[in-house]
């Protein structure tokens, strides 16, 4: 008897491993306009994504008639997506509740040619808003800021479960209120834009800032704090920026 109980969870564990398919982003590419007055950031979020199923597996999932697997994504669960494109064409999307880690999941159909891909991209077009204050996500005229917790980008797989947190290099362009300061990762393309090389989890700020830059072109630093601040507050930054 515990033969053939051990012989069905083998063949269970087969059929769970034949059904899998991983994906990995690569790479994001970030375009995102802060609208206060609506309290809300609408963005779009460009993936490369990595497809890493053998090509026998992706042929044996796309037989499957009664359950069609599905790309999916983990996002915040206020986000109003209105497209999403695979290499640039419209396909059709689902969301869903996730109750256990409060986000919203949407997913789209596995086609043939994404089973094919090596590497395909997916691009989102979908808008965040916040009428109230948290720890990683607010909008507002004063200050904005989207951290990695909030969920703001789409994401594969969340930090909660083994694969950890996704991260991967970015770029990033925010269209910001006029004279407010754009603060993120990476390399500060412009004023408004950044590119990191590094894998990361994407995320910016925008506030009213004056800034401190030290150390020249090769490795310059940057300290930001808020405008009109007191003498003792950029004595600070100064300080700051000496040590840095």
């Amino acid at each position: 008897m515990s033969r053939i109980v051990l012989c069905l969870a083998t063949l269970l564990l087969i059929s769970t491993a034949v059904l899998a398919q991983e994906f990995e982003i690569k790479k994001y590419d970030l375009n995102a306009r802060v609208i206060p007055d609506e309290f809300k950031v609408d963005i779009q979020a460009r993936l490369r994504m990595v497809n890493l199923s053998s090509p026998d597996l992706s042929d044996k999932i796309l037989l499957s008639t009664d359950n069609k697997p599905k790309l999916s994504f983990f996002i915040n669960q206020k986000a109003r997506i209105e497209t999403i494109k695979v290499n640039d064409t419209a396909v059709t999307f689902k969301t869903a509740e996730d109750v256990r880690n409060n986000l919203l999941r949407v997913s789209t159909d596995i086609t043939s040619t994404i089973a094919s891909s090596k590497e395909f991209d997916i691009e989102m077009n979908y808008s965040v808003p916040s009428a109230d204050r948290s720890t990683s996500l607010h909008i507002s005229a004063e200050d904005t800021f989207l951290f990695p917790a909030s969920f703001w980008v789409p994401v594969v797989h969340t930090p909660y479960a083994e694969h950890g947190a996704d991260s991967a290099p970015m770029t990033l362009k925010v269209t910001a209120p006029e004279g407010m300061k754009v603060i993120s990762s990476g390399i500060r393309k412009s004023e408004t834009s950044f590119e990191q090389s590094m894998a990361a989890q994407p995320f910016f700020v925008v506030g009213d800032y004056e800034v401190l830059t030290r150390g020249g072109s090769a490795h310059p630093v940057e300290v930001y704090f808020p405008r009109g601040s007191n003498e003792t507050a950029r004595k600070q930054a100064e300080k700051l920026a000496i040590e840095a």
